[in-house]
């Protein structure tokens, strides 16, 4: 039912393909492409092992349409990491051949919970492991996308207006999703007010 209705909206709006074609293009992008996985990583530890770190870490990762993506732990801008994603869904790293305080490696995957035909939260797995350690044999770190729960947003915030122009050259604020003002200027791309308008807002 609910492909039937997907491939009639295609259809009537012009399109050619149909739902699987959506479906096989998605998980192309996802296979081939960090820009699916692009987003904020809380990594918690998942390994109960003797020299396991126990630390909360933040991985961002930035994908972009030239392969020159960026992946940022704990704050630190990884130089010299190794992007074997598209061979083998990894990325990689070391205390020796990069400027990262620990040595890593990240892959990713989906998780869906419930209903089987959802998506599901984007998740990075993780093995991290301090210089001189061993390579863990199992993953030690693992996390859902910071923006997939909405609910951890809930609450009040000073926050900036953006604006984008309109065919006409005038500017119209955005503020439906003001306390994820900064997330959607870096999705959308759009330039702010050079003086922005301060608000609050609850959501």
């Amino acid at each position: 039912m609910r492909a039937s209705a997907l491939d009639t909206l295609l259809k009537n709006n012009g399109y050619a393909c149909t739902h699987t074609d959506l479906g096989d293009g998605w998980k192309a992008l996802t296979s081939q492409s960090l820009l699916a996985w692009q987003s904020i990583y809380q990594l918690h530890p998942s390994s109960t092992a003797a020299n396991a770190d126990p630390t909360i870490h933040t991985c961002v990762v930035m994908g972009s349409r030239n392969g020159k993506s960026m992946i940022v732990l704990d704050g630190v801008n990884i130089i010299g990491y190794t992007d074997n994603f598209v061979k083998d869904g990894t990325l990689s790293w070391s205390t020796e051949s990069s400027n990262a305080p620990l040595n890593g490696i990240i892959s990713f995957e989906h998780k869906v919970v419930g209903d089987a035909t959802n998506i599901g939260s984007r998740v990075m797995n993780a093995k991290l492991w301090k210089k001189g350690d061993p390579t863990p044999d199992a993953i030690t770190h693992s996390g859902h996308d910071f923006f997939d729960d909405v609910s951890k947003f809930d609450g009040t915030y000073n926050t900036s207006c953006v604006a984008f122009r309109t065919p006409s050259a005038a500017y119209s604020t955005v503020s439906e999703l003001v306390s994820l003002t900064l997330y959607t200027a870096m999705r959308a791309q759009v330039p702010k007010f050079k003086s922005p308008l301060t608000l609050q807002h609850r959501l």
